[in-house]
């Protein structure tokens, strides 16, 4: 039940002409950003050859300064796609239908969670494929770091999608929702500022900012602590929003 409910959350992105709309201007963005960083990396690397550098390669000059850049797009274009994700079953009362079939709250979030996810990753897969093939027509970048920076994304997706799931479910307006999720994600993204201050919350920075979980992906690094903040935090938005569905049970 839980791939039927995903498989039909997928289609209906598919078949929404907005979510082609959203994805144009992130794609458009995206792509505009990839040529600013392949023309920076392009005149670094001719001044560190010129000043006899040899080890500035492509993972400081392109990999992980496009994962960051590719961090901030996702973080604002997310919430767009993710306002409509439950907003619709509440707002048009269909929610109390849904929740009177053989169907549990868990598989409906998980449902709804794993469509959201599948519709980010193809996304980014297809509309993204020329990152990794312009590196590799014009240079010889690192296989490791690029799947790990890779694997960065997913896990942004899949938590911006957990997020954005919850935010639906705490609200009828899809605008609301929208605000929600927005609001969580960058809030993430600013306590990751805090890990570079001087201040008590350096270490609340550290342990919670998106950004400082996300780095380290993007310089090819796979740490057991980013991977259980991914895990945990996404784990966290799907119960919030199961137990949110699972009260218009019993209203």
């Amino acid at each position: 039940m839980i791939w039927h409910i995903a498989r039909r959350e997928l289609r209906g992105y598919l078949h929404a002409p907005f979510s082609y709309v959203v994805s144009a201007a992130f794609l458009f963005i995206a792509g505009v950003f990839w040529a600013l960083v392949l023309d920076s990396y392009a005149q670094l690397a001719g001044q560190a050859e010129m000043y006899g550098m040899t080890d500035f390669g492509m993972l400081e000059g392109v990999i992980q300064p496009f994962v960051s850049t590719l961090g901030l797009l996702l973080v604002l274009f997310m919430p767009v796609v993710t306002m409509r994700v439950l907003s619709d079953e509440q707002g048009g009362g269909a929610m109390a239908l849904l929740l009177s079939s053989p169907v549990s709250s868990t598989q409906v979030v998980l449902g709804k969670w794993l469509g959201l996810w599948a519709f980010f990753g193809g996304l980014l897969g297809v509309g993204l494929l020329y990152v990794p093939a312009t590196l590799y027509f014009f240079g010889d970048p690192p296989l490791a770091p690029l799947l790990t920076a890779l694997l960065g994304v997913v896990l942004l997706t899949g938590l911006g999608s957990a997020l954005g799931v919850m935010a639906a479910a705490l609200s009828s307006s899809q605008i609301l929702a929208a605000v929600i999720s927005w609001a969580g994600l960058m809030a993430l993204w600013i306590l990751s500022f805090l890990a570079s201050s001087d201040g008590i919350l350096q270490p609340l920075g550290q342990m919670i900012g998106l950004m400082n979980h996300m780095e380290a992906f993007g310089q090819g690094l796979l740490k057991s602590n980013d991977l259980v903040w991914f895990g945990s935090l996404t784990a966290l938005f799907l119960f919030v929003a199961q137990q949110r569905v699972e009260s218009h049970r019993w209203r």
